[in-house]
């Protein structure tokens, strides 16, 4: 969520707030100017479950956090954006589908060279991608839309 306060206010301020509405452990970021705020917060997995559409929930728990610590009519909310299980589902199925294809073409290019050729690259590239998911999930990263949107974009123009 995005949001623009009319004077400035320190991120402590914010993230005390959204702790006291039950939005624990959200990330608030300045965006552009020191009035913009991005601010990425979930809520906890029982009350997610409760609500089919999560977005809703957290943007009014976010409105009163900034109620109580800027005032009410003191900002104005830019943009609102939520990824669900069903975003995840189609990026998930679209880069297995995107793997599975990368791995069929390089063992038929480097069939016609060296059959070993192309089992060793396809062998590598599965080493690769794992060794990557096992990083994330070791460092316990949290992927969002909003940083592989870019990444794919940019591997697009390479």
């Amino acid at each position: 969520m995005q949001v623009e306060t009319h004077k400035r206010v320190p991120t402590g301020d914010l993230r005390a707030a959204l702790d006291r509405v039950g939005l624990n452990g959200a990330e608030i970021q300045t965006f552009g100017s020191d009035t913009s705020y991005v601010i990425r917060a979930r809520l906890a997995h029982s009350a997610a479950r409760r609500k089919r559409r999560a977005a809703r929930p957290v943007a009014a728990a976010v409105g009163r956090a900034l109620d109580q610590s800027v005032g009410p009519g003191q900002y104005t909310v830019s943009r609102t954006e939520a990824v669900g299980p069903k975003v995840g589902r189609e990026l998930q199925g679209k880069a297995l589908m995107a793997i599975l294809l990368s791995f069929v073409v390089t063992l038929i290019y480097l069939a016609s060279v060296e059959w070993r050729f192309g089992l060793a690259a396809v062998v590598a590239t599965a080493h690769d991608i794992v060794a990557t998911i096992a990083f994330i999930s070791v460092m316990h990263l949290e992927s969002a839309l909003s940083w592989w949107a870019p990444c794919s974009r940019w591997s697009a123009t390479r």
